[in-house]
């Protein structure tokens, strides 16, 4: 269901339109065909890491904000906790992913020691949406992370690269 491959996307200006010349990012990545989260997990070829995004969705949707907290590297919990104990943010959370009526990866791509899936939301009554989660790997297990939310090459081609995907091809 994924190609390994390098995943290109070209970097314009801010605020600029698509002429003269980008700088492009050449990034160590797999790009999914098909890749809805309810065929990779019938076909049983799940990896690790894709078995973890696919399972937080039900965490998301009806877990305590301990089964939340959980899925976030250890020396970001208190911080999610304290996010999540405001109980209308959790339970606008909960309602986002209630209406999640289907995922699918876009595309996997391995940034230092991270791996970011871009995945698309299909929401009910709102249509579909891009989200990136960035992953890291602690002790032998899978976690989210915030940590490249002050990154600029993530916060720059996260913006430009999950829009385009689809639309270009590469």
């Amino acid at each position: 269901m994924a190609e390994d491959l390098p995943l290109t996307v070209d970097l314009f200006p801010v605020n600029n339109s698509r002429d003269g010349n980008p700088v492009t990012l050449t990034l160590k990545g797999k790009k999914y065909s098909g890749g809805w989260f309810d065929q990779i997990l019938n076909s049983g070829g799940a990896t690790p890491d894709e078995t973890f995004v696919i399972n937080s969705i039900s965490k998301y949707k009806k877990g305590s904000m301990t089964d939340i907290r959980n899925l976030w590297v250890p020396d970001e919990q208190a911080g999610i906790s304290k996010r999540f104990s405001d109980k209308r943010f959790y339970a606008n959370s909960q309602a986002y992913f209630r209406r999640l009526t289907r995922a699918k990866f876009l595309c996997k791509i391995f940034y230092g020691n991270y791996i970011i899936f871009v995945v698309q939301h299909e929401i009910e009554g709102h249509g579909s949406n891009i989200r990136n989660h960035a992953l890291k790997k602690v002790d032998g297990k899978y976690y989210f992370t915030n940590k490249l939310n002050s990154d600029p090459v993530f916060l720059y081609w996260s913006r430009t690269f999950a829009e385009n995907i689809n639309k270009s091809g590469k």
